[in-house]
């Protein structure tokens, strides 16, 4: 493209931009908008402030404008590090209740199977208690004198 199309563009969209601009503006605002044309250069060097007082003043937004900038950075990379560290404390949280879910289904399992070994603990004990009172009573008898054993007894051996 030739350059003196890229300036007509460039022209172009400049009036594009103020047409928008204009069409925006509401009422009130378009008298304090109104600017003389000398006042609608953008920027001026520092020579032509005119009073050292304004340069000065210009300077010192300018640095202060920069020292923001740099704030805004610091505060900006804080907050990216701070956010970084409340993910990573996310995904660590989740993590722990998983493996606390996964302990208590545990816990679950294991209570399940100690109630059946218990109950299997029980029936057993109540057989060998029933068989117990049953050689104790085949002792009595053997201990008095008519010495007659049960057939339980004689088919257990002990």
């Amino acid at each position: 493209m030739p350059d003196s199309t890229i300036h007509e563009s460039n022209e172009e969209l400049k009036q594009w931009k103020e047409e928008r601009i204009q069409s925006l503006r509401t009422p009130e605002l378009s008298s304090v908008d109104e600017k003389s044309e000398s006042e609608k250069t953008v920027c001026k060097p520092l020579s032509d402030l005119g009073s050292p007082t304004k340069q000065n003043a210009l300077t010192n937004a300018i640095k202060e404008n920069e020292n923001l900038k740099r704030k805004l950075l610091y505060i900006t990379k804080e907050n990216t590090s701070l956010l970084q560290e409340m993910s990573r404390l996310k995904e660590k949280q989740m993590k722990l209740e998983d493996d606390l879910r996964e302990v208590s289904n545990m816990d679950e399992l294991d209570t399940k199977e100690e109630d059946l070994e218990y109950s299997k603990l029980a029936v057993t004990a109540k057989g060998q208690h029933v068989e117990i009172e049953r050689l104790k009573s085949d002792i009595q008898r053997l201990k008095s004198k008519c010495g007659h054993v049960s057939k339980e007894t004689m088919l257990c051996s002990v």
